[in-house]
């Protein structure tokens, strides 16, 4: 190799090694397992914008408890279980803060502080239960509702630390739920019907300006339609029409297909472009993305390079990371309840995919250019 060789070489090495080092779209494939007990199994139930914190249930076995203890995972820290029974339903953006239901204080929605401390949501007045559904970015918006001890009537609210727990105002009564809010915490969605359980679902985006407003279908009707997720922006909305799986862009409806039966989506990245739900009776997980279209999840996941353990025979996804990088869920073990744990999936983003090429395609230039140098010496 002549000086000139060398000299390109040396800089294609120093590209990649700043690539790597400094770019953060370049992501490890890796499966994260969080455990669980013995005679247990995990479930992930939501995942910081990075997917690096995770929070989530612990669910009884055969072990003839019937506690249902929450936890918050974290890579390179591992699980953490709470010691009362407090499924960790949601976590914010940041990692921090998890949200869910507590049996104690007083079976009341709760939010669990980085430092281990609880803080009770309260109750919905004229309400005897409240639960913790999603909390922003900080953890400093907490939404859910609140329910009556038959559980026919619920009330969405919303939560902060110097309003306590609220009602959204303009609510028409009846059952509602609050399960999703925006990064910064004044954007809230969920569904309700407007009278009692039996009457046509409704999804709606709530602000203290705008108080209800109501998602329509393809075909503007807006009865017989459910939210479940926000994005952090607030302008991506999932959820479904009772029959098909459905993503708002700032309102407007796109029907998400391409996977047999019934599907509903369930979570939704903060640009839009990562959707996960379910499918075919809701026994089976989606993913979708604008350019592949709505993908069986662990096809799509194997796809990525992702690798389950051996014996694994199913693969249920509950949520995405806010970058669309991470999926948080669990797996069915033949074996139960050996592998039957929580798990997070991640993977390389396009963008690290893109300079990877870019890297390969310039070396490919350099080995041609030190081909003609070589013929011209």
């Amino acid at each position: 190799m002549n000086a000139i060789s060398r000299r390109i070489s040396s800089l294609a090495v120093t590209v990649l090694v700043v690539a790597l080092f400094a770019h953060p779209a370049i992501a490890q494939v890796r499966l994260d397992l969080v455990g669980h007990p013995d005679g247990k199994i995990s479930r992930v139930l939501g995942l910081s914008y990075d997917g690096r914190a995770a929070s989530g249930l612990i669910d009884p076995y055969h072990s003839g408890s019937t506690i249902t203890p929450g936890f918050r995972w974290e890579r390179d820290v591992g699980r953490v279980d709470f010691p009362i029974e407090s499924p960790g339903v949601g976590i914010s953006g940041d990692g921090r803060i998890v949200v869910g239901h507590a049996l104690v204080p007083g079976q009341q929605g709760y939010r669990r502080l980085f430092d281990g401390t609880i803080q009770g949501t309260g109750l919905v007045p004229g309400y005897a239960i409240s639960a913790a559904n999603a909390t922003n970015y900080d953890g400093s918006v907490v939404v859910g509702f609140g329910s009556n001890l038959a559980g026919d009537i619920q009330e969405p609210f919303r939560w902060t630390p110097t309003t306590g727990i609220r009602k959204l105002t303009g609510s028409p009564g009846g059952y509602g739920q609050a399960r999703g809010v925006s990064d910064d915490g004044n954007t809230v969605v969920g569904t309700i019907d407007p009278g009692t359980v039996l009457n046509p679902p409704r999804a709606f985006v709530w602000t203290e300006a705008t108080k209800f407003t109501y998602l329509q279908n393809t075909d503007g009707r807006i009865d017989n339609m459910e939210a479940f997720a926000i994005s952090g922006n607030g302008h991506f909305v999932v959820g479904d029409n009772i029959s098909q799986a459905l993503l708002w862009d700032n309102g407007v409806p796109l029907v998400l297909s391409g996977l047999p039966g019934s599907s509903t989506a369930r979570d939704v990245s903060d640009d839009g472009r990562v959707v996960l739900g379910n499918y075919g009776g809701f026994d089976k997980n989606f993913i979708w993305t604008p350019t592949l279209g709505m993908m069986d999840a662990r096809v799509y996941l194997e796809g990525k390079g992702i690798v389950f353990p051996s014996g694994t025979i199913g693969v249920n996804l509950s949520c995405v990371s806010g970058d669309g990088l991470s999926f948080g869920g669990s797996l069915v073990a033949s074996s139960l309840p050996d592998e039957n744990s929580g798990f997070i999936a991640t993977i390389p983003s396009p963008g690290g995919i893109v300079l990877l090429i870019s890297f390969t395609g310039f070396m490919h230039r350099r080995r041609h250019a030190s081909h003609l140098i070589h013929e011209h010496l």
